[in-house]
């Protein structure tokens, strides 16, 4: 046998979205091929903060990432 689907719960119109269902919802909704955020702008980094880093084994991983980030 079919049950009836569940009745909505009361006031359910009234909750807010959870953050991803509310980032679905303005994406859909803005205009084609527009920009909402400006690209971050990355600090120039110069060979002496590169060789300062890659002295310290602790700064193994930012060094990664900061190659990573200025390859993309």
């Amino acid at each position: 046998m079919l049950s009836a689907p569940p009745a909505p719960l009361r006031g359910a119109s009234e909750q807010p979205l959870p953050y991803f269902r509310r980032a679905a919802v303005a994406q859909a909704t803005r205009a084609p091929g527009r920009r909402t955020r400006k690209p971050a702008a990355m600090v120039p980094n110069s060979l002496e903060k590169m060789v300062q880093l890659q002295r310290n084994p602790a700064n193994v991983r930012n060094i990664c990432v900061l190659a990573h980030v200025t390859t993309v």
